[in-house]
């Protein structure tokens, strides 16, 4: 029984598995990689949210404008449009009425002349 006990062939020599060790750190390194994409792709998602939302409030402001405006323009109508009617429902024979008083010229107005009263220039 001694002789068993001698023999170095009697237990096996413990070796590491590299090869385990190997693909182990391998997956590690993907799995860090990924980690590192990952977060690049959330911050560039984080940005353009950011963007989509601000181009939202310039469309929703735009358009708020562009309701503005028309509501602008339809008040500008009806009033156009009244004053048509009443243009042309006030023409009975009150001309009066309708002809527009001339605006007075201010004390030191000089009269414009018109052409034919402007001084001849010689032609040769």
């Amino acid at each position: 029984m001694s002789d068993a006990r001698s023999t170095p062939d009697a237990t096996p020599k413990r070796h590491r598995p590299w090869g385990w060790i190997a693909a182990c750190a391998v997956l590690l390194l993907v799995a860090a990689g990924f980690a590192v994409w990952a977060i690049g792709l959330q911050s560039d998602l984080d940005d353009q949210k950011a963007q989509t939302t601000q181009a939202q409030q310039q469309a929703e402001q735009a358009g708020d404008a562009v309701d503005g405006l028309k509501n602008q323009v339809a008040g500008l109508r009806q009033r156009l449009e009244q004053a048509i009617q009443d243009a042309g429902g006030s023409s009975g024979g009150d001309d009066a009425a309708t002809t527009p008083e001339p605006t007075p010229a201010p004390d030191d107005a000089q009269p414009t002349p018109t052409p034919r009263a402007a001084e001849p220039t010689a032609t040769p």
